[in-house]
C-alpha cells in the first residue's frame, strides 16, 4: 500500500501485491487500487530493502556502480531503471552530524563507516542517454541508516537530516 498527500489530503492510493521473479524469469505485479492491474516486473528487478542490502554489500567490496531496476510500490506500479553510485568509503566519525540529532540516534551511527550514494531513477527502457525522472543523493552508514538526504526532482529539490530514529521491536526471524 501507498498514500500520497499534498496540502494534508490524501490524493492517491496504490494498493496491490509484488513478486519478484527468479533467475531470468518475470516477476507480476497485481494492482487493486487505483484499479485493478496486472503487469509484469522486468527479469532482476529489486524491492527497496533488497536493493540497500545489495547496494551495502557492493559498498563493502568497493564496488562503485550498481545498475537495476527497482519497483517500490507506489505511483501505480512503475520500475525504474537505477543506477547507484558509491562513492569512497568515510572513517566512522566522519560523516556529518550536525543538528539536532538525539544522543540516542547518534550512538547508533557515529561509529559506523559511511559513505555517499547518488541514485538516479530513470522511467525510459532506452539504452542512450537519459536524463533521471529523479535523483536521491544521500550518505548511509554501514547498519542501512541514511542521513543528510537530497531528492533532486528537476525542477525542485527536497532536503532531509536525520534527527531521531526508534528501533521497533520486530517478531524475530
Amino acid at each position: 500500500s501507498s498514500s500520497h498527500f499534498l496540502n494534508n489530503r490524501q490524493t492517491q492510493t496504490t494498493q496491490g501485491l509484488a513478486r519478484t521473479g527468479t533467475g531470468q524469469a518475470a516477476g507480476k505485479v497485481t494492482l487493486q487500487k487505483p484499479s485493478e492491474k496486472i503487469s509484469e516486473l522486468p527479469p532482476k528487478t529489486l524491492f527497496p530493502t533488497v536493493h540497500l542490502e545489495q547496494m551495502l554489500a557492493k559498498a563493502r567490496s568497493q564496488e562503485n556502480i550498481f545498475q537495476v531496476p527497482l519497483f517500490d510500490g507506489g505511483d501505480g506500479g512503475k520500475v525504474y531503471q537505477t543506477t547507484t553510485f558509491i562513492g569512497r568509503k568515510k572513517a566512522p566519525g566522519s560523516s556529518k552530524l550536525s543538528g539536532k540529532m538525539d544522543e540516542k540516534t547518534r550512538k547508533l551511527i557515529e561509529n559506523l563507516p559511511s559513505w555517499p550514494i547518488n541514485i538516479s531513477y530513470f522511467e525510459g527502457k532506452s539504452s542512450g542517454e537519459e536524463t533521471p525522472a529523479f535523483e536521491f543523493s544521500f550518505d548511509v552508514f554501514d547498519n542501512g541508516i541514511a542521513n543528510q538526504v537530497l531528492i533532486n526532482y528537476g525542477e525542485f529539490s527536497i532536503k532531509g537530516k536525520l534527527r531521531t530514529l526508534e528501533l521497533l521491536d520486530g517478531p524475530g526471524c
